[in-house]
């Protein structure tokens, strides 16, 4: 059996991690296809460093270019580099894509899908899909719809998956809950590209008596935030040191969810509204707020505020364990979807 993942995001290597081994534990031949973008090979090659990948295209930072050169150009690319190849499953994250490839060439198709509000993928990828998997709570329907009842970064952040490690910070020199997370993403991308304020700028303003580890995505930036320790892609063991932040703050929507799902105080200040977040604010896991004086106060008050290790880890394990025995485990549901009921 051989099966073709398109992986496009960063966080699409996390999400697929468990159930690429799993599948080659079984014996099961695993291809990839990515394209250019940002860090994204180099991750992919850390993480998958024994699978075989093809590079399709360039991830472009103009509406012109994302539609055209990444959207449809792609779509002839995979099939000038596919089409006399031959799979039994096609899957990816919004892989609308390399689904058209299968229904030209009658191979089944899986597609996970978290963002129905992103009308540009959500549709194409609804409409070429054989098998599309969306949360629970998109409320959406059609009949090669199914709902799950998790997030997406779950697959990887659930404690039958994630060990936090203490050996992550000693590079850093942190100790645990001594220190914020903050995360800011290119407003250059299709998902962000109406996201023109950058709130991240007015938290660098702030006097933070704590460390402050930064994750970048647009690294012509990094000049506007010479007081936080810039972090190099690949980084290892980012969840981790994530697990063990007092504070996250991110205007990526998938990090502040990982945030959440870690048990960690989180924050989302970017501008998209999604109901897998929603979801998690109504948990009471997830904060979001798009004013600068309410951000900074609530940002001032979590670090202020006086907690034990104990406490902090008494919370995130209640959080974790209360999800575990809730929400599913999507890699097994994949898995079986993918090899027809194996165990």
């Amino acid at each position: 059996m051989k099966v073709l993942f398109d992986i496009t995001h960063p966080a699409h290597v996390n999400f697929f991690y468990h159930l690429i081994s799993r599948l080659k534990k079984k014996g099961i031949s695993i291809d990839i296809v990515t394209l250019q973008r940002g860090r994204l090979v180099d991750i992919l090659s850390k993480e998958y460093s024994t699978i075989h990948y093809d590079v399709i295209n360039k991830h472009r930072s103009n509406y012109f270019n994302l539609i055209f050169q990444t959207g449809i150009s792609r779509i002839f690319s995979l099939f000038r580099n596919y089409l006399c190849k031959n799979y039994d499953v096609f899957i990816g994250v919004a892989a609308f894509q390399l689904a058209f490839l299968g229904k030209f060439k009658n191979t089944k198709s899986i597609v996970f899908y978290d963002d129905p509000e992103y009308k540009l993928n959500y549709l194409p990828s609804k409409l070429m899909a054989d098998v599309f998997y969306l949360p629970q709570t998109c409320g959406v329907f059609g009949n090669n719809i199914f709902l799950v009842n998790c997030a997406k970064e779950w697959a990887y952040l659930s404690p039958k998956y994630f060990k936090p490690n203490l050996n992550a910070l000693r590079k850093y020199g942190l100790a645990p809950y001594r220190y914020i997370f903050v995360r800011e993403v290119s407003n250059k991308t299709m998902n962000y590209r109406k996201q023109k304020r950058r709130i991240i700028e007015r938290i660098h303003e702030m006097d933070i008596n704590y460390p402050v580890l930064f994750s970048l995505e647009d690294h012509s930036r990094k000049h506007l935030y010479h007081k936080w320790r810039l972090l190099e892609e690949p980084v290892f063991d980012i969840h981790s040191l994530m697990y063990f932040s007092k504070l996250i703050i991110s205007d990526g929507d998938s990090m502040a969810r990982e945030g959440a799902l870690l048990g960690s105080r989180s924050i989302y200040c970017g501008s998209r509204e999604m109901k897998i977040n929603r979801e998690l604010m109504q948990r009471g896991l997830l904060k979001k707020f798009n004013d600068d004086d309410e951000l900074k106060k609530e940002v001032r008050l979590t670090i202020d505020k006086k907690e034990s290790t104990e406490t902090i880890r008494y919370r995130q394990d209640s959080i974790r364990n209360s999800l575990l025995n809730e929400w599913i485990d999507i890699n097994k549901i994949l898995f079986q979807e993918i090899t027809g009921g194996m165990n």
